[in-house]
Formats: structure tokens, C-alpha cells, sequence
């Protein structure tokens, strides 16, 4: 896990937040990213953010999305991880 792609992720992550709602495509990249950066696996989003397994494969795949609120609270989810895990 890279200290500077972590970095970008946290920015890409408090911009998503403040521009409620987070997009479909942008949650998306998001969630991708996040596993990516952070070495997650779908269930370790799943556990975060308390939802099924499968729920996240489909966020991550694009196949859904889901409620814009519920958006947003999967990505300070995230930051919130970032914030007190990992920087």
C-alpha cells in the first residue's frame, strides 16, 4: 500500500462526499479504487459498511448502485477506514 495513492484516494473520497449525491460511474471507480489502494476484498467493504457480499460485487462490477444516500455513506465509510487505519 502506497502512502501517496492512499493520499489521492482520501481527496477523491472527501470530493465524492461533497458533491452529494456521489454519482453512479464515480461510486463505481470509487469502490474499485478503494479496494485496489487499500488491499480490500469485497467482503472486507461488506463488513465496513455492513451489507452483504454480493451487494458490493455488484457495486464494484457497475451491475447496481445503490441509493444515493447510501452512497455517500459508504464512501465517508471508507474515508473514516483511511482516517483511522491507515494515514
Amino acid at each position: 500500500m502506497e502512502i501517496s495513492q492512499v493520499a489521492v484516494l482520501r481527496d477523491k473520497l472527501v470530493e465524492a462526499v461533497k458533491d452529494e449525491p456521489v454519482g453512479h460511474e464515480v461510486f463505481q471507480r470509487l469502490i474499485q479504487e478503494s479496494e485496489q489502494v487499500l488491499e480490500l476484498t469485497d467482503e472486507d467493504v461488506a463488513h465496513f459498511v455492513d451489507v452483504c457480499i454480493p451487494s458490493v460485487t455488484r457495486w464494484r462490477t457497475g451491475k447496481s448502485t445503490p441509493h444515493p444516500f447510501v452512497r455517500s455513506l459508504v464512501c465517508r465509510t471508507i474515508l473514516e477506514h483511511i482516517q483511522q487505519k491507515v494515514l
